[in-house]
């Protein structure tokens, strides 16, 4: 990909590895089309082939952090400027996974590079390639704990703490205690409960109760 980068003349660069192929032989027109306002990075959905069946993966309009802490934009659904490569670095051969990944950490979280998400798929890729198998994943969490540790050090700690409080948001359990509280039933019950133990515990002091 680095040999590829240094002798393309294109404006932008879509990298398409082996087994991979574009969704349909529209796409890179409907691409140009929404490239008008030339920005850094542009991406769109990606399609994870198997020999079973084919899943649309859908991203986010709006990157952040934490959405890089836990995935990753879609390598061969994502079109890149030709001349970020100079301004930021070329990909990091020492990693034999995840270099696009922190390509475009990097970019977007460091470097504050201009994105834009087209809505419509971009690419098919096939699962059968080494970042997809199983006994690869301690490598990559590998690698890209190496990676954070180099450019994001003071980040990490309170990426893994909103994590964990995202999580217990999400549970079931915290979703119905939100119900609860807003529903105008469990607000007489509740109100019910508190005048029925101020009733049994009249007359006794605080420090009692």
């Amino acid at each position: 990909m680095n040999k590829g980068i240094k002798v393309t003349k294109g404006e932008y660069l879509l990298f398409l590895n082996s087994g991979d192929w574009l969704y349909d032989d529209e796409v890179l027109f409907k691409a140009t089309i929404k490239m008008e306002d030339s920005l850094d990075i542009y991406y769109g959905d990606l399609v994870f082939c198997d020999d079973k069946s084919n899943e649309r993966c859908k991203y986010p309009e709006t990157l952040s952090f934490k959405f890089f802490y836990e995935k990753s934009l879609p390598h061969p659904a994502t079109f890149i400027k030709r001349e970020l490569f100079d301004i930021i670095f070329l990909y990091n051969e020492n990693l034999k996974i995840v270099s696009d990944w922190e390509f475009f950490i990097y970019s977007i979280c460091k470097y504050n590079a201009s994105y834009k998400y087209l809505d419509f798929t971009i690419s098919n890729f096939d699962t059968k390639g080494i970042s997809s198998k199983k006994e690869k994943r301690k490598l990559i969490i590998e690698e890209r704990a190496e990676s954070l540790n180099k450019y994001f050090p003071l980040f990490i700690e309170d990426t893994r703490d909103l994590i964990k409080a995202n999580k217990i948001l999400e549970t079931h359990r915290f979703k119905m205690l939100i119900e609860l509280e807003n529903s105008v039933v469990s607000k007489k019950i509740n109100s019910l409960i508190l005048r029925i133990s101020l009733i049994l515990f009249r007359g006794k002091t605080l420090k009692k109760l």
